[in-house]
């Protein structure tokens, strides 16, 4: 199913609150707060997705970005690797480890719940064997 163009879109996420403003019209501006029952899981656990293995180490664009106060890093490993996934605040001071472990070839994604931090710009960096990336995220709150 896809959402009319008139709606926002929105994710469920393991304990976020979903807003009924996310599901009413652009420019609505009604707001509730609503607790939406989701699958538990554990803070920062990496999520295998679709079981198919890449041919290159890729780290993606966070989504959403902006986000409030979570959002998800998907990257790509063709082989098993020791990985160090990091964020970092704009004056490069690491602020949080999300992945450091061993692992298996394939599509990962992990959320960061970024509600303990001020609103800013935050870049996350991904070690995985020779390959290194950084990205640039927004918080917005």
């Amino acid at each position: 199913d896809t959402i009319p163009p008139q709606f926002t879109s929105f994710q469920f996420v393991p304990g976020r609150k979903l807003h009924i403003r996310d599901l009413l019209p652009v420019g609505s501006t009604t707001s509730s707060t609503i607790w939406m029952p989701y699958e538990s899981a554990t803070p920062n656990a990496v999520r295998e997705n679709d079981g198919s293995v890449p041919t290159t180490f890729a780290l993606e664009q966070n989504y959403p970005n902006p986000f409030n106060p979570s959002t998800t890093i998907r990257y790509a490993l063709p082989n098993s690797a020791k990985v160090r996934l990091m964020i970092y605040d704009l004056l490069g001071r690491e602020i949080a480890t999300l992945v450091n472990e061993e692992q298996s070839a394939g599509w990962k994604e992990v959320e960061w719940n970024a509600s303990a931090f001020s609103s800013g710009i935050y870049f996350y960096k991904i070690h995985a064997n020779n390959f290194n990336e950084t990205k640039k995220m927004v918080l917005m709150k």
